[in-house]
């Protein structure tokens, strides 16, 4: 009988060691199965993609499409058949949450203050702004934690990753079972990118003229006392926060260039998102947007509408060329938190690169954002001031008005690699001219006769004077606005003669260039003014001076001389 039992124990430890084996068996080839699956929806997807702000060569594996198609079921979490990674890939968290992971419909309303904030739309229609939604204190009863038969509770502390304010799902008992961002495994996907080279190193002749004299904060919100950035955007789900991050820094520097703060344009980050070449919404690259908008332009939001999606770059108003928007400079550099400063105060808000979110450890303490990982970035910024005594950057975020009070935040010094990877502005180069000297001008000439004079004059800009950075002489009488228009100086054979064209060279800021010519007296007697003034080919060209003009008098057969430096700046009327 003991015999018996003990064969009969046997046999039901084997089936059951056979069916624990089958189920994780089944489990294995869901997951393999997922895996291949997966792969290859990748490799369909956008094979070879590269995006440098996300990194290495990326298949595109967080797409959105993908992102669903891992995302198929709640209770495969639950019972540990697969890990489930929905990737927000750089997108708004809320966002995604609302639309991608709840399938509930998103909008993006207009707040009083022009900003956009997001909104996701209950099963009863009630609509609920999207991080209220996050935070649990909107739409209860439909949030993450209810439709998996869990309590809510919000909490506001460091334990989450996206926000101060979050939903915590709880047990019938109130014990905390976790997050919801955590529950979906709703996160940014985080890479190590490799950037392409710089477009102009801040050394040199660019470093030179940045500002060294700083003050121990700034802030572009309230310079001069008054907000010179544009309202703050939504980019909903898409992965787009490298064109929000370019189209920020751009909306500020019109602002900053016209003088005027209340300006405001509205850009199209559609226009980069499918234009552009430098990415989509699975992610791109700032380090291309930005020399896009230089060359190119960028059309307003209304000639290109956002559409949260990869839309084809057909979809401009009919009259865009004519609707475009440039920055004239654009500098891509490798940046030190001095530097990014530095850029800050003398040219206007910076984009850069930053690591956030779970995977990056990130957290917020006493309002500032940290993270455990200081090297890995997925997201795109833009830093608008500082404060030495707090120790943070003032970042402009594009997750919505109303993230975090104002849709900004703050991100601790040498924290998330906000200040170490990349930067980025636009600025438009000054040509100042300063006055240096001359030599002497023999006050009488004759008829005919000619003489060799020398100018000096210094670079007091922000830009390098170049072969296109010309000085040349112009008759204020007779043809002010005319290049080639004869002067009473010279004969037919003006520039050879006179040499009345001169390019700069290579003249860094601060340095100063001595011009020489040679000018021949007219036949007719008479008192004469010759004017020198630089002019910028393809900027300052056509009658419009750099920077103000020198000019002296000579009389030709009498004695009368007078010379007349201006070191004044001078409209191109004053020519």
């Amino acid at each position: 009988m003991k015999k018996a039992h003990l064969v009969l124990t046997l046999a039901m430890f084997a089936l059951l060691t056979l069916a624990v084996a089958a189920f994780w068996h089944n489990a294995n080839s869901q997951v393999a199965a997922l895996e291949k699956a997966s792969a290859s929806l990748c490799q369909k997807d956008a094979p070879g993609m590269n995006f440098p702000d996300l990194g290495e060569s990326v298949q595109d594996c967080e797409s959105p499409a993908f992102a669903s198609f891992r995302y198929e079921n709640d209770n495969l979490l639950e019972e540990n058949v697969i890990e489930n990674t929905f990737s927000a890939a750089s997108g708004n968290p809320a966002a995604v949450y609302c639309a991608n992971v709840m399938k509930y419909p998103y909008k993006i309303h207009k707040d009083a203050g022009g900003g956009e904030r997001g909104v996701c739309v209950m099963p009863d229609n009630e609509e609920c702004d999207q991080w209220d939604f996050y935070a649990g204190t909107c739409g209860q009863k439909f949030n993450y934690c209810a439709q998996n038969g869990y309590k809510t509770a919000t909490r506001k502390d460091d334990k989450d990753s996206f926000a101060m304010s979050y939903a915590v799902c709880l047990s019938p008992r109130g014990e905390e079972i976790g997050l919801p961002s955590e529950l979906s495994s709703l996160k940014l996907a985080e890479r190590t990118p490799e950037l392409p080279p710089v477009t102009e190193s801040l050394s040199g002749a660019a470093l030179a003229n940045l500002n060294t004299n700083l003050p121990t904060s700034f802030d572009w919100r309230s310079y001069n006392g008054s907000n010179w950035l544009s309202p703050v955007k939504d980019q909903a789900s898409c992965g787009g926060c490298w064109a929000f991050a370019a189209i920020g820094v751009t909306e500020a520097y019109v602002n900053i260039v016209n003088n005027n703060p209340n300006l405001d344009p509205n850009l199209s980050e559609q226009q980069l998102i499918s234009c552009s070449g430098s990415g989509n919404c699975t992610g791109g690259s700032t380090v291309g947007a930005l020399p896009y908008i230089s060359n190119v332009g960028v059309v307003d939001e209304a000639c290109m509408p956002y559409t949260q999606s990869n839309s084809t770059c057909d979809n401009k108003c009919s009259d865009w060329q004519s609707r475009v928007t440039k920055v004239e400079k654009v500098v891509n550099f490798t940046p030190t938190p001095d530097l990014i400063k530095q850029s800050v105060v003398t040219y206007g808000p910076t984009a850069v690169y930053m690591g956030i979110g779970s995977g990056v450890g990130g957290y917020f303490s006493n309002a500032i954002y940290r993270c455990t990982n200081d090297a890995a970035i997925n997201h795109a910024v833009v830093i608008v001031g500082y404060d030495d005594v707090g120790k943070y950057w003032l970042v402009r975020n594009s997750w919505g008005s109303n993230w975090n009070g104002d849709g900004y935040f703050k991100v601790g010094y040498g924290e998330c690699a906000i200040d170490t990877v990349y930067a980025g502005y636009a600025y438009k180069p000054s040509y100042e001219t300063g006055y240096v000297g001359q030599s002497y001008v023999d006050p009488t000439m004759l008829a005919g006769q000619t003489q060799e004079i020398s100018l000096t004059l210094k670079n007091g800009g922000t830009a390098t004077w170049d072969d296109n950075t010309k000085l040349t002489a112009r008759n204020p009488v007779s043809d002010p606005d005319n290049l080639d228009a004869p002067h009473p100086f010279c004969d037919a054979t003006w520039e050879a003669n006179c040499n009345r064209i001169q390019s700069a060279g290579s003249v860094a800021p601060g340095q100063s260039k001595t011009f020489n010519f040679k000018i021949k007296a007219p036949a007719a007697p008479g008192t004469y003014r010759i004017n020198f003034g630089l002019v910028q080919e393809g900027i300052g060209w056509s009658g419009a001076p750099l920077n103000g003009q020198v000019g002296f008098e000579v009389s030709v057969a009498t004695a009368h001389q007078v010379f007349i430096p201006n070191t004044q700046r001078m409209a191109s009327a004053d020519w």
